[in-house]
């Protein structure tokens, strides 16, 4: 009995040895968090790989280098009660060609739904740009190589009864891996929405793509199979709630209201 114990202490040993190929480099504490990992903390730029976290007591940035050097901090501007919601997107080289990264969030205001803005500003904690009343965009590749921004509010334009779209022309570059996260998420809108929602960038390549809608718990509630490059879901019997869906290798996620 003894044997057999020490054999399997040792067999334990060298399986746990031979396959803990995992170093930790280090452990940052932030503020904010995606649901899609792939972009948190970490961006891809020109001068390296960097790492950024948030405070949001504070709402400061800090910017670290690939040896995890702090390199810079800076305070993101924002209205008055508005809090950080989420970082949509941060890049070096899509909305401008300085060499500065610049961060696209947004921020929202406790119990008023109707008071929400982007912003987009760059690591010296410059507001370049804000957008009154939207909450949600989207950054889609034309077939000249050209970048469009989509900004879209979170409720209806009570004039029009519908959502309003803002399209924005883009002049600046993505690097390869910036591309291949922004190739790996879809668009969808309306979003939030009641009755129905349209999923585009899909697989246009002809072939059928795997649709999968994953309840916030993580419980598959659609599985289908799409080939068009615009697909209609209706979630009207969907509870209220987020969602996460993935379409072949792309994935995002909506608010059922």
């Amino acid at each position: 009995m003894k044997k057999i114990t020490f054999l399997l202490l040792t067999n334990l040993f060298i399986y746990s040895y031979s396959y803990s190929q995992l170093t930790l480099e280090h452990t940052y504490s932030s503020g904010v968090q995606n649901l899609n990992m792939s972009n948190v903390l970490g961006i891809n730029t020109a001068n390296g790989l960097k790492f950024y976290t948030f405070n949001r007591t504070t709402n400061t940035v800090e910017i670290y280098n690939q040896s995890h050097v702090l390199e810079t901090s800076f305070t993101i501007p924002l209205d008055s009660g508005h809090f950080l919601s989420e970082f949509i997107f941060v890049t070096d080289k899509l909305f401008n060609n300085d060499n500065q990264i610049e961060f696209l969030y947004k921020s929202y205001k406790i119990g008023e739904t109707n008071n929400r803005k982007i912003y987009l500003c760059n690591d010296t904690g410059v507001l370049l740009q804000s957008f009154a009343g939207k909450y949600y965009a989207g950054i889609v590749k034309d077939n000249s190589n050209n970048y469009k921004m989509i900004l879209a509010a979170s409720e209806q334009n009570p004039a029009t009864n519908s959502y309003d779209y803002d399209v924005y022309g883009l002049t600046g570059t993505l690097s390869t891996q910036q591309q291949d996260i922004l190739t790996k998420k879809a668009f969808v809108f309306p979003n939030p929405s009641s009755n129905t929602i349209n999923i585009s960038n899909a697989n246009n390549s002809g072939e059928s793509s795997v649709l999968q809608i994953f309840s916030a718990d993580g419980k598959k509630i659609l599985e289908e199979n799409h080939a068009n490059e615009e697909i209609q879901i209706d979630i009207s019997r969907f509870q209220n709630g987020v969602y996460i869906y993935k379409l072949g290798n792309k994935s995002g996620k909506f608010i059922k209201k």
